[in-house]
């Protein structure tokens, strides 16, 4: 053996011929390959970001970077930080064993939950009314249209005979309270 096998050599046999000493080299086997054995760590991965580490091989001490994979997050459970109301959705947190941590809106707001609290003006039969409705979660208020519902007009009735200057008088009534003469 003249030389032997390393990391990135074969290892080599040398012969040499007996009556004229002529030298021949004789390539025997593979290369032995690295042996890289983790040293230490360059660059620590985190959850979401590669890191680096040191590998060196056990035989030439030739070093090596390597990527550390990033972990990925082992999340707990979600909790609730702010609770949604009308206008603005839940706000959940949940936490990473690592350190990490996330927030994330989850959901929608509620919206609101407006009821009936008064008229404000009420409806004739030909004139829109106002009522103001609340919502009872925040107290937002808006009023709304109550629609003139129009008349609900009875039969025509004689309520004047004719006289000698004036022809009879029929009158029609409104369900809702209105009059009306002809």
């Amino acid at each position: 053996v003249t030389s032997a096998a390393t990391c990135t050599a074969a290892e080599v046999q040398t012969r040499v011929c007996s009556r004229c000493k002529q030298k021949e080299n004789k390539t025997i086997g593979s290369p032995l390959g690295h042996d890289f054995k983790f040293k230490l760590t360059a660059k620590p991965a985190t959850c979401t970001t590669d890191g680096v580490g040191i590998y060196v091989c056990s035989r030439c001490e030739t070093s090596d970077e390597r990527v550390i994979k990033a972990y990925g997050h082992d999340w707990g459970e979600w909790k609730t930080a702010v609770p949604a109301n009308c206008t603005e959705a839940e706000i959940q947190t949940r936490v990473c064993s690592r350190g990490c941590k996330e927030t994330q809106t989850v959901g929608s707001p509620l919206g609101h939950d407006f009821q009936f609290k008064l008229t404000a003006k009420a409806a004739t039969c030909t004139t829109d009314g106002v009522a103001l409705y609340v919502c009872p979660r925040c107290t937002a208020a808006e009023n709304r249209t109550i629609k003139a519902p129009g008349h609900d007009w009875g039969e025509w009735k004689k309520t004047a005979d004719a006289s000698c200057t004036a022809g009879e008088i029929y009158t029609r009534i409104c369900s809702r309270g209105c009059k009306e003469t002809k």
